[in-house]
């Protein structure tokens, strides 16, 4: 039996691969926003009054930047399970659902790690926005 050893195991549905890796734009994004924060605070940009990002109640940039770090380590484990996904001897959907269950559970726990209080007002901040796009 012939097993292709490619490292990049592209197969006709490669469309649906990519929408679930789009899950890397996601830990650019914190990236991108801790950076933006870093340099609001390095030019003196009143973000409180701008913004009304208070850093008292909200992440600063350097527990922005630790959320964007861990975003991209599970991110990268779950591309290197897609990559070696043949000589694991897995199904190789694996890697990006993985990636995509971890999160949200990461995300939902409601246990005091990784910045909980944080968590849990971006949480409430959806459920609230939600509620008020289902009432319009």
């Amino acid at each position: 039996v012939y097993r292709n050893r490619s490292p990049l195991p592209w197969s006709p549905d490669t469309g649906v691969l990519l929408g679930l890796w789009s899950g890397l734009v996601l830990s650019v994004w914190f990236f991108s926003f801790a950076a933006n924060t870093y340099f609001w605070r390095y030019f003196d940009v009143n973000n409180v009054l701008i913004f009304e990002f208070d850093p008292r109640n909200h992440l600063n940039f350097q527990q922005l930047f630790a959320v964007a770090s861990f975003m991209g380590i599970i991110w990268s484990s779950g591309l290197l399970f897609f990559l070696f996904a043949d000589w694991l001897h897995i199904p190789y959907y694996v890697g990006p659902v993985s990636t995509w269950v971890v999160w949200p559970v990461l995300f939902s726990l409601p246990v005091p790690f990784l910045y909980w209080r944080s968590r849990w007002w971006l949480f409430k901040e959806m459920v609230s926005d939600e509620w008020a796009m289902w009432l319009l």
